[in-house]
C-alpha cells in the first residue's frame, strides 16, 4: 500500500480546509442580507383582486434582491417586490423575467401565499436567491409592512346623472368596449366619465386602474347595447 508522508497529509488538509472556506464564503455572498432596515416579509399572492404593488419598473435580465431593493430606494419607496425572476414587479410569462415593483404598501387586499416555497423562481442575476413566481411576489420592506384592503368602486359624487352599474367580465378573445382613452397618471372615475361624456358617449368603464382594456386606462362606448 502506498504511503503518505507527513508533509503530504498536511498539504492535503490545507487544500481541503481552503475549499471548505471558499464554499462557505460563496454561500454567504449568494445569500446577501438586504440593506439595513429592510427585511423579507414573505411570498405574496399578486393579482388576486388587483396588483399588490402599483409601480412597475423595467424588466432586468440581471435582477437580484439587492438590485430590486436599490431601485425602489432610489425611487423613494419602502416596499420592493420581485416577481417571476426578472420582474421587480410582475407579469406571468417567461418573457417578462426580470421585473421590479415598488410601492409603500401592499394594496388590493394582497395576502401571503399558503407556503413560502410558492416563490420558487430563481433571480436571474443570482440563482441562489428567489424572485417570486407566476403571480407570486417576494416582498421586502423598510420597516413594518403596511397592508391595504381592496378599493371599492365609486358610487357617489359622480358627474351628472351617471350611475355605477357593476363589474362585468369580458369574454375570451373579445373586448366589451370599442374605444379607449389612455390616462396613465390622473385616472379616476370622475375623470373617465367626464371625458367620455364630452365625446358624447353614454357608457364608460375603467379597467386595470390606469389601464385601458388590456393595457390602457379607460374606455367609452356610444350605446350599452353595443356591448353584446
Amino acid at each position: 500500500m502506498a504511503s503518505l508522508s507527513f508533509g503530504s497529509v498536511i498539504t492535503s488538509l490545507f487544500l481541503l480546509t481552503s475549499l471548505l472556506v471558499s464554499t462557505d464564503a460563496l454561500a454567504l455572498v449568494a445569500k446577501r442580507a438586504p440593506p439595513e432596515g429592510w427585511s423579507y416579509q414573505g411570498c405574496y399572492i399578486d393579482n388576486l383582486t388587483g396588483r399588490v404593488l402599483a409601480n412597475r419598473q423595467p424588466n432586468s435580465a440581471t435582477n437580484t434582491v439587492e438590485s430590486c431593493i436599490a431601485k425602489c430606494i432610489q425611487l423613494g419607496y419602502k416596499v420592493a417586490g420581485m416577481e417571476f425572476g426578472s420582474e421587480c414587479y410582475p407579469r406571468s410569462t417567461n418573457a417578462d423575467s426580470g421585473v421590479i415593483k415598488c410601492d409603500n404598501a401592499i394594496n388590493n387586499g394582497g395576502a401571503l401565499a399558503s407556503a413560502d416555497t410558492e416563490c420558487s423562481v430563481a433571480c436571474p442575476g443570482n440563482t441562489a436567491q428567489k424572485c417570486g413566481a407566476a403571480n407570486r411576489l417576494s416582498i421586502y420592506s423598510n420597516g413594518p409592512l403596511v397592508e391595504q384592503g381592496p378599493v371599492a368602486a365609486q358610487k357617489t359624487g359622480l358627474p351628472g346623472s351617471w350611475q355605477y352599474q357593476g363589474c362585468i367580465t369580458e369574454g375570451v378573445g373579445r373586448k366589451v368596449w370599442k374605444y379607449q382613452i389612455i390616462n396613465q397618471n390622473t385616472n379616476t372615475a370622475t375623470a373617465c366619465l367626464s371625458q367620455c361624456q364630452r365625446f358624447g358617449f353614454q357608457a364608460a368603464g375603467l379597467e386595470y386602474g390606469a389601464e385601458c382594456c388590456k393595457f390602457g386606462a379607460q374606455v367609452c362606448l356610444p350605446h350599452l347595447s353595443d356591448r353584446w
